[in-house]
């Protein structure tokens, strides 16, 4: 493990446990989207943290009024930890992120 992803972990390790799993379970996408972020983690807040971390500014940065990205830095930290931590989860995320994108 790099400084790099220690000191990514270090920030991870500072938010709320369902602001590291929306995170984690999102760093499969490219660009995030409130309704697609729900339908990948399964869960209902997802713009609302999107909004929130946008704001903070650290991990998330909007590109126009719907969508946000993750700042790569982090993206790469947190997709290696789903690798390693939630390999079996991988495939549903993406059957999940699939259906959305189908639907919209």
């Amino acid at each position: 493990m790099t400084l790099h992803d220690n000191l990514a972990d270090e920030v991870l390790r500072r938010q709320t446990p369902e602001a590291q799993s929306f995170l984690i379970q999102t760093s499969i996408l490219d660009r995030l989207h409130g309704s697609l972020c729900d339908a990948v983690t399964g869960r209902s807040e997802g713009q609302s943290i999107l909004d929130v971390l946008a704001q903070e500014g650290s991990f998330v940065a909007r590109e126009d009024d719907e969508w946000f990205v993750c700042r790569r830095e982090f993206a790469d930290v947190w997709r290696n930890r789903l690798f390693h931590t939630s390999f079996d989860l991988l495939p549903e995320l993406h059957l999940r992120a699939s259906a959305w994108y189908e639907r919209n």
